[in-house]
C-alpha cells in the first residue's frame, strides 16, 4: 500500500509539473515571438510610409522599387530582411538580395495583398526559422484611386529566441528532475504516515472477522484516519455487546428448551434437522450423548419428516398448516402437533408423551365394559323375574308389576347409555314423537313420592289432569332427565326441605322446572355442575377446580341432562345460592300450541 500510494503522489506531482511547465514553456515562446513581430511590424511600417511618399503610384512603385528599397529607413541586412512586392504579389525588390527566395510572399503579405489573378493563384512560402511581419504601402492605383499599390515584408530570424526556448527546456528538465526526487521522498514519508494506521485497522478488522471481538485500533492519529478508527472501536464495541446479548438469549432459549416436558424439533426448508431438546431425545429413544444425526435418523423412522412436508405443503400439492398426528416411537405413544414457520422457511412440530393417557383410557374402557357386565346380569335377572311374576300375578298387583318391568326396561337402557357416555361411544338416537311433557312429569313425580316421604321431603309436582304441553322429544331421555334432576334435589335437600317440579309455556317453548330448598352451590361451583365427573364439595367447603380426567371421581347426572337436554334443541341453565337450594330450568321446543284448560 505504501508503494501505491508513493507512486500515485510521484506521477501526480509530475504530471503537475509537466503541465505546469509546457504551459510556461508555450507562454514564453508565444511572448518572444509575438515581441519579436511586433519589432518586425513596426520597421515594416516604417519603410512603407517612406515608400508611399517616395513611389506614390503603383507604377512609380514597380518602377522605383529596386532603388529605393536600398535607402529604406530600416535598411535590411543583420537578422533582417525586407522584400517589396507589388499589388497582384510580384517580388519587386528584397534586401540583402539573396532574401529573395523562391519570390512568393509569405502568409502574413498574403492576407494584405488585394483580390487579382496573380494574388488568387500564387501560393505562399513561409521560411523555417523566421517571423514574417507586413505592411500595405497605399497610393494611386493603375485605375486613378487610392488604395494598396503594394506590400512591404519584413522577415526576421528566431535562432536566438530558439537558443532561449533550449535553455528553458534545459531548466525545466533538471527542475522535474529534482522535483520528481523530492516528490518521491516526500511520498514515502507520506505514505508510511498513511500506510502504517490503515495497517492496524487491518489488522483490527482480521482478528474482529476471526471472532476476537475484544481487539481495539490504538495509536492513530488525530486526523480522518483517527476518526475512522474511533468510529470503527465503536462498531466493534456494539457487535460485542450484540453478540453478548444474543448468547445470553441462545442460552435462555436452550435452558427454557431442556426445562420443557414436551419435545420440540425444528427443521429448516430442506427438512434438515436444525433444532432439538432432550425431551425429544428421550421421546424418540435416542441417547443425550448422540449425536443430531442419530436424532433426525429417529424422527424420520418415526414419521415427522413426512409431517414437516405437510405442515410445509411440500408434498400432495396441499397448503401450508398446521398437521396434527399421533405415532408411535421408541414405545411410547405420542401426540406429534407440526407448523410451519412462515416466511424463514421450515417446520417446528411439538412432541407430547400421552402414553399414560392412552393406559388410563384403556382401563377406564376396561372398567367400563366389566361394569356393564355386572350391571347387565342383575338387571337382566331382575327383568325375568318380574316377567315370570306378571305371568301369575293377580289383577290388583298387574298394574306395579307392569310399572316396575317398564321401569326395569328403561333402566337398562339408561345404563348402556350412561355406559356409552363414560366409554366416549355416541349413544343411541332419539325415539322422537308428541309427547305430553305434563303428563310424563306427573308420572315421574308418582314414582319419587314414596322416596321423598321416607327422606322427610315435600314433593309437590304438576297437576296430572292439568293442560297438556307438547314437544317433540324422546320420552326415556325425558323422564331420564327430570328423574336425574329429582334424584339430585333429594340428595341435597334436608329433612324438613322441598322440592316443586313445574310444567309451562314461555315464549313458544314448555319450560321445567325443579326447584329445591337444599344446600345449593356458590357461584364457583355452579360453573362446573354440568361438568362430566364433578361433585361439589357441599356447603362447607370451597368449589374444587375442574376434573382433570376420568381419574377424578365424580358424577355424571347433570352432564347427561345437559346432553340430552342439548340434542332436544333444547337449554337448560341453574340458579342457585349456597344455603338456600338450587332451581333447574330445562327449556324445549314445543310440537304443537298448547291446549286450552
Amino acid at each position: 500500500m505504501a508503494l501505491r500510494i508513493a507512486a500515485l503522489y510521484l506521477i501526480s506531482t509530475l504530471l503537475l509539473l509537466l503541465a505546469l511547465g509546457a504551459g510556461l514553456y508555450l507562454s514564453t515562446e508565444r511572448t518572444l515571438i509575438d515581441a519579436r513581430r511586433a519589432d518586425l511590424q513596426a520597421e515594416a511600417a516604417a519603410d512603407a510610409a517612406f515608400l508611399h511618399s517616395a513611389a506614390p503610384g503603383e507604377d512609380d512603385l514597380r518602377t522605383l522599387a529596386s532603388v529605393l528599397a536600398s535607402v529604406l529607413p530600416a535598411g535590411g541586412g543583420g537578422p533582417r530582411s525586407l522584400r517589396v512586392f507589388s499589388a497582384n504579389g510580384t517580388l519587386l525588390a528584397a534586401l540583402p538580395p539573396d532574401a529573395a527566395g523562391r519570390g512568393r510572399p509569405s502568409r502574413a503579405t498574403r492576407d494584405l495583398l488585394p483580390p487579382g489573378l496573380l494574388a488568387v493563384t500564387q501560393g505562399t512560402v513561409d521560411e523555417p526559422g523566421l517571423i514574417y511581419a507586413a505592411q500595405a504601402i497605399t497610393g494611386t492605383t493603375r485605375a486613378g484611386g487610392n488604395g494598396t499599390v503594394g506590400v512591404i515584408e519584413a522577415a526576421g530570424l528566431r535562432a536566438d529566441i530558439d537558443r532561449i526556448l533550449e535553455r528553458l527546456r534545459r531548466g525545466f528538465t533538471l527542475a522535474a528532475a529534482l522535483a520528481g526526487l523530492l516528490a518521491a521522498a516526500m511520498g514515502g514519508v507520506l505514505a508510511r504516515s498513511v500506510a502504517r494506521p490503515v495497517r492496524r485497522l487491518e489488522a483490527v478488522a482480521t482478528a474482529i472477522a476471526g471472532g476476537d471481538l475484544t481487539r481495539r485500533a490504538t495509536g492513530l492519529p488525530r486526523n480522518e484516519i483517527g476518526a475512522l478508527g474511533d468510529s470503527f472501536n465503536a462498531m466493534a464495541a456494539r457487535l460485542a455487546a450484540g453478540l453478548a446479548e444474543s448468547r445470553a438469549e441462545q442460552a435462555r432459549l436452550a435452558a427454557l428448551l431442556a426445562s420443557l416436558v414436551d419435545g420440540v424439533l425444528a427443521c429448516d426448508a430442506a427438512g434438515a434437522l436444525t433444532l432439538e431438546n432432550p425431551a425429544a431425545r428421550e421421546m424418540l429413544g435416542v441417547a443425550h450423548a448422540a449425536p443430531p444425526a442419530a436424532v433426525a435418523a429417529a424422527a424420520a423412522a418415526a414419521g415427522i419428516g413426512a409431517l414437516w412436508a405437510r405442515a410445509m405443503g411440500t408434498v400432495g400439492g396441499g397448503h401450508p398448516g398446521p398437521v396434527e398426528e399421533e405415532i408411535t416411537a421408541a414405545g411410547r405413544a405420542l401426540l406429534v402437533v407440526a407448523a410451519p414457520l412462515g416466511a424463514t422457511g421450515g417446520a417446528v412440530c411439538v412432541l407430547r408423551d400421552i402414553t399414560r393417557l392412552r393406559e388410563l383410557e384403556q382401563g377406564r374402557t376396561a372398567v367400563f365394559r366389566r361394569l356393564g357386565h355386572e350391571l347387565r346380569t342383575p338387571l337382566t335377572a331382575l327383568r325375568t323375574v318380574l316377567a315370570n311374576l306378571s305371568d301369575t300375578a293377580t289383577p290388583a298387583a298387574a298394574g306395579p308389576l307392569a310399572t316396575a318391568e317398564a321401569e326395569a326396561e328403561r333402566l337398562s337402557r339408561l345404563v348402556d347409555e350412561i355406559l356409552a357416555v363414560g366409554q366416549g361411544r355416541a349413544t343411541a338416537p332419539l325415539a322422537v314423537r308428541p309427547t305430553d311433557l305434563a303428563t310424563l312429569v306427573a308420572g315421574v313425580c308418582a314414582l319419587f313420592v314414596g322416596r321423598a316421604g321416607r327422606l322427610g321431603v315435600a314433593l309437590a309436582g304438576p297437576d296430572a289432569a292439568g293442560a297438556a304441553v307438547i314437544v317433540r322429544g324422546d320420552p326415556d331421555r325425558l323422564r331420564q332427565v327430570l328423574v336425574n334432576l329429582l334424584d339430585n334435589a333429594l340428595r341435597h335437600t334436608p329433612p324438613g326441605g322441598q322440592i316443586r317440579i313445574s310444567v309451562a309455556v314461555t315464549d313458544g317453548h314448555a319450560v321445567l322446572q325443579v326447584a329445591d330448598t337444599g344446600e345449593g352451590m356458590d357461584a364457583a361451583t355452579g360453573r362446573w355442575a354440568f361438568a362430566p365427573y364433578y361433585q361439589g364439595s357441599g356447603p362447607a367447603g370451597d368449589a374444587p377446580a375442574p376434573p382433570a380426567g376420568p381419574t377424578r371421581v365424580g358424577g355424571l347426572g347433570l352432564a347427561i341432562v345437559r346432553e340430552i337436554v342439548t340434542a332436544h334443541g333444547g337449554t337448560v341453565g341453574l340458579d342457585s345460592t349456597l344455603g338456600m337450594g338450587t332451581t333447574v330450568t330445562v327449556q324445549l321446543p314445543l310440537a304443537t300450541a298448547p291446549s286450552p284448560p
